[in-house]
């Protein structure tokens, strides 16, 4: 979903979020829902808050919901 590329961390990093992620996701929620979504499965799969995160998945709610709704996604 894009918030390590940067950093060059292996394409399949967070493979269990994002399955957990795909998994909840359900066509039609809003961006705020979406955000929502992936800021609580990343901070329940590293068991602390990330509030830093919550505002780069307010920024990439609307990429995300395009990434989730692909068959390519990879789950």
């Amino acid at each position: 979903m894009g918030f390590i590329t940067d950093l060059g961390a292996p394409q399949d990093e967070y493979g269990l979020e994002a399955a957990d992620i795909k998994l909840k996701y359900r066509a039609g929620l809003s961006d705020e829902a979406i955000a929502a979504l992936v800021y609580a499965v990343f901070c329940d799969r590293m068991e602390t808050e990330l509030p830093a995160l919550l505002a780069e998945c307010n920024k990439r709610a609307s990429a995300i919901r395009d990434i989730l709704q692909t068959d390519n996604f990879g789950l």
